[in-house]
């Protein structure tokens, strides 16, 4: 059955390198397969086959799927317009695409005739085209593994190239038609944004071949997106068991993300992805990824320089551009991070996390119309409750505790639209932690065991545990602080910073400073991820050693407002710390200008509640003075 296709590939062997016809790594467009059999399998199933068997090339650099899509969005194009043998010279001007790879399966016979045209993009003209037979519908996939290999090589590339980077599709991912339908049209939903369906094929896929190594990558990623880690570690283990078989990009993605998602060994997960932008220099995939991880690393600069040529090699990826605000707005570097939302909006490009961080920036303006107008741009969006909640870390800033309250009360509901159980458990965590940190126990209570009803991913437990710790909960915070543990692969900034910040809170809890202290000793290597909890609860620890010095120390390091930071209640209680112990040392002066300082914030905070009453009385008394 396999004999057509095997002595195919054996007579491509002997056909050495042909000329060249493309510059090395121009931009490819990677079109479908024209399907003329009447088979269905073969509609789309194919498409993904191709995909599979042409990627695996370092030699040939073909345009993101997504970059694609965008494009043909912004030509007025349906999203499947590349499709066709003469790609829209419009699409392929604003690509820069110099041609196109399109398929053909036709009956001939008992059998089928698979071929892989390469087009250039200017005229149609074919530059490059490869056919070969299948006897059999089982011998398909076979065939048109040894059409795109005879095509890279009259492309220009090295026969060595491609025998290293060589995979059949057959091997490197199913022999079920079945299987790579459903998984092609799992990643269909996936790029129209319909997560449900997408899983539904997926799971489709996997059932139809357990040995199926990409739709196991795919779900673990959208679970991992969701924040359900107990999934994403189950199926990205069943992925990286049948690793070894995909093809080399296939291989080093799930390679990277198994140990990102499922032993927390971050220097892997680097290794991994420097070998990946090294064999695959034109992909932005690898260098989004190790920007995040340099990032998570806390090794900024070579962050921000992968996250450069993550945007710089997918001008149409809006995800390489929020990686790159981030990565700047990470670095303190406010201005940039605005220039880099701009640039994306101008190419086109916009989404909810980045008007999630230019709401933040606008807060660390005190724009108010500035951050109002992210709120409504982000209204209408699936995912606008993360300006909502955005929003509402800002009233409860501003000692607006009932209207936090209700804005964090459309975010919850909001994220639970969605079915993201951990985003909403998480939020509904936040709610109680500034409930217990305003003085307001009995309702941070409350909202910490209704945050884990929601949930018990990691997100809920760290934050719930804080809240617990916070409302004097102390046992449940423990348990929490177990759980969380559990919950998350052992990373760097997980055991040495966010792990240590709920000893630490859970210690002051029980009234031990010196356990807290050295707990937030050790979490100082990656105190960037807690945001400003170190500072904050060192500061607490001091106070309760009775060492006020250093606990004015810690305050000002919480109080200090930077827009890496995220927008949290703990710097106006910071102040109010601080103005205490100046005002108990005898600094009244110091004291004054810190309570103005927390006024200017708290301007139009709730009266009634007992913290910012508290404060206006303190207040009130050392101006008397």
């Amino acid at each position: 059955m396999l004999a057509a296709a095997s002595a195919g590939y054996a007579a491509y062997r002997w056909l050495g390198n042909r000329p060249l016809v493309l510059a090395p790594r121009a931009p490819l467009l990677l079109g479908r397969v024209v399907n003329t059999t009447g088979n269905g399998l073969f509609d789309t199933a194919l498409d993904a086959a191709v995909e599979i068997a042409i990627r695996q090339s370092p030699y040939l650099n073909i345009v993101p799927a997504s970059s694609v899509r965008a494009a043909s969005k912004a030509e007025g194009l349906p999203p499947d317009r590349q499709a066709t043998a003469a790609p829209a010279p419009a699409l392929c001007r604003r690509l820069g695409a110099a041609a196109s790879i399109v398929g053909s399966v036709a009956s001939s016979g008992p059998g089928f005739v698979v071929a892989i045209d390469a087009r250039a993009c200017e005229d149609g003209r074919s530059l490059a085209h490869a056919e070969a037979d299948a006897p059999a519908e089982e011998a398909v996939l076979d065939a048109l593994s040894v059409a795109a290999a005879r095509v890279r090589g009259r492309l220009g590339e090295p026969r060595e190239s491609i025998e290293r980077f060589g995979a059949t599709v057959r091997a490197a991912a199913t022999a079920s038609l079945d299987a790579l339908q459903a998984y092609a049209a799992g990643v269909a939903a996936l790029g129209a944004g319909r997560n449900a369906d997408a899983i539904s094929e997926l799971s489709r896929a996997l059932d139809l071949d357990q040995g199926f190594a990409l739709p196991a990558a795919r779900l673990a990623a959208v679970y991992a997106d969701q924040h359900d880690s107990q999934q994403a570690q189950r199926y990205m283990k069943q992925a990286y068991a049948a690793a070894g078989s995909l093809t080399e990009p296939d291989r080093l993605s799930v390679t990277a993300a198994y140990h990102d998602i499922v032993t927390g060994r971050l220097e892997e997960v680097i290794a991994t992805c420097e070998t990946w932008t090294k064999t695959y220099p034109d992909d932005w995939v690898p260098h989004h990824r190790l920007s995040a991880a340099y990032a998570r690393a806390g090794r900024m600069s070579e962050a921000l320089a992968e996250a450069r040529d993550a945007a710089r090699l997918a001008p149409g990826e809006i995800e390489a551009h929020e990686r790159l605000a981030r990565t700047l707005l990470a670095m303190d570097r406010a201005d940039d991070a605005r220039a880099a939302v701009q640039e994306a909006e101008d190419a086109g490009l916009d989404s909810t996390p980045n008007r999630t961080l230019l709401y933040r920036l606008a807060f660390g303006d005190g724009d108010r119309a500035a951050m109002d107008r992210q709120v409504q741009a982000a209204a209408a969006r699936p995912d606008g409750y993360l300006v909502t909640a955005e929003a509402a870390r800002a009233a409860a800033a501003a000692g607006e505790h009932a209207r936090s309250r209700r804005l964090f009360a459309q975010a919850i509901e909001g994220a639970r639209s969605l079915e993201r159980a951990d985003d909403a458990g998480r939020l509904m965590a936040e709610r109680a932690v500034d409930a217990a940190l305003l003085g307001e126990i009995e309702v941070g209570r409350r909202d910490m065991f209704a945050s884990v009803d929601l949930s018990t991913g990691p997100d809920t437990l760290w934050m719930a545990s804080l809240a617990a710790s916070l409302a004097g909960l102390t046992s449940e915070a423990i348990q929490l602080a177990v759980g969380y543990a559990g919950a998350v692969p052992p990373a760097p900034d997980v055991v040495a910073t966010l792990r240590p910040v709920l000893e630490a809170s859970i210690a002051l809890s029980q009234h031990d400073s010196k356990t807290a202290e050295e707990a937030l000793d050790r979490a100082e290597a990656f105190a960037g991820a807690a945001g400003p909890w170190v500072p904050y609860l060192r500061g607490l620890a001091a106070l309760a050693d009775q060492q006020p010095l250093r606990a004015a120390t810690a305050f000002r390091a919480a109080a200090e407002r930077r827009v890496r930071q995220p927008i949290s209640v703990i710097q106006p209680l910071a102040h109010l710390q601080l103005a205490r112990i100046l005002r108990a040392s005898g600094d009244i002066d110091g004291a004054r200008e810190e309570y103005a300082d927390l006024g200017r914030v708290w301007k139009s905070a709730d009266a009634g509640l007992p913290l910012v009453a508290a404060f206006a009385r303190e207040a009130a008394a050392d101006s008397a003075r």
